[in-house]
């Protein structure tokens, strides 16, 4: 049961820290004047070696930003789930059973959006945040149904 409960500590720590960190950066978004000029780059420094430095980042040439930005989003969204599923797959009890259900099949329909991508690709960016909003309710049903049946026990 020691073991169950640090998981579980772990997890809601996490998710915590997540948590703070989108507090903490929506701050720092607030305090951003408007009114700031961008800073150009500097004239000394050749443009052309630094566009070829980052052509090859992940692996996927000539990738825009955005894209690869998406690409760590998905590979972060698919490897929380994961985590949590096997977070999860220490409870026995039939409590827990609902959760795992629920996330197997949300794990399930990302894998098929991931293999069906280029279907997809217009609509990722939307996608994304309805998973990040999945595996916040995720956080919260378990956070909740862990201390019932802590109370229970």
């Amino acid at each position: 049961m020691d073991i169950l409960s640090e998981k579980l500590k772990i997890l809601f720590e996490q998710q915590d820290n997540i948590d703070d960190k989108e507090k903490s950066d929506e701050n720092v978004d607030k305090n951003i004047s408007d009114t700031e000029e961008p800073k150009l780059p500097d004239e000394n420094i050749d443009n052309e070696e630094s566009i070829e430095s980052t052509e090859d980042i992940g692996g996927i040439e000539g990738a825009s930003a955005h894209q690869l930005g998406r690409t760590f989003e998905i590979k972060h969204l698919y490897h929380r789930m994961l985590s949590i599923r096997n977070h999860l797959e220490i409870f026995v009890e039939e409590e827990f059973d609902d959760i795992k259900a629920y996330l197997s099949k949300g794990i399930e329909l990302f894998e098929l959006v991931i293999d069906n991508y280029a279907k997809y690709e217009d609509k990722i960016d939307d996608i994304i945040l309805l998973y990040y909003e999945f595996i916040k309710n995720i956080y919260e049903v378990t956070k909740k149904k862990y201390k019932a049946y802590s109370k229970n026990k």
